[in-house]
């Protein structure tokens, strides 16, 4: 189980504990109506060529974290993946929009991307901890609740349709249960 973080006199994180078994599990998905789209999303439709012919290197799409105290870059990750590339070039990081949630354990929670992936990371390290594919892209801010059997969740909304020609592909809340 995480453990809380300890604060300095300054409120900020001394150190975050984290223990992370097989986790999150899948609670339930509470689907809308679906739309039949025959586009491909956008991180499918890279190919290598893309890459090599580029204007800009990636990373396309970041996560940041930045230690308020000094200004300074704590840690940088690529955020996404381009589908089509192989394995070994394919952490490209995607356009992203949508926020983060970090819970009082550490864990940061982000969908964002344009690749429809559901991410949990590291706060203090940066560490990507876990990846859940969605049906559609999660362009919004998670929300974390306490349910009441008492266990803590995450949930986001995943629907695709954005500025970032991600296609509008469903109409879902993920929820998951934390350890």
């Amino acid at each position: 189980m995480a453990s809380r973080p300890a604060f300095d006199a300054a409120g900020a994180a001394a150190a975050v504990a984290l223990h992370v078994p097989a986790w999150p599990s899948r609670l339930h998905c509470c689907s809308g109506p679906s739309h039949a789209v025959s586009q491909q999303t956008p991180s499918a439709q890279l190919s290598v060529e893309h890459c090599e012919g580029s204007v800009q290197a990636p990373p396309w799409g970041t996560l940041t974290a930045i230690n308020v105290n000094t200004g300074e870059i704590a840690w940088q990750q690529p955020l996404g993946v381009s589908d089509n590339l192989p394995a070994a070039i394919a952490k490209t990081g995607r356009p992203n929009v949508g926020g983060a949630i970090v819970t009082a354990g550490g864990v940061l929670f982000i969908g964002a991307t344009d690749d429809s992936r559901f991410r949990a990371f590291n706060a203090r390290t940066g560490a990507e901890l876990w990846t859940y594919k969605l049906g559609a892209s999660g362009h919004a801010t998670p929300i974390t609740y306490q349910g009441k059997d008492g266990r803590q969740y995450v949930a986001i909304v995943a629907t695709g349709g954005s500025f970032l020609d991600s296609p509008a592909m469903g109409a879902a809340i993920e929820v998951f249960a934390l350890p």
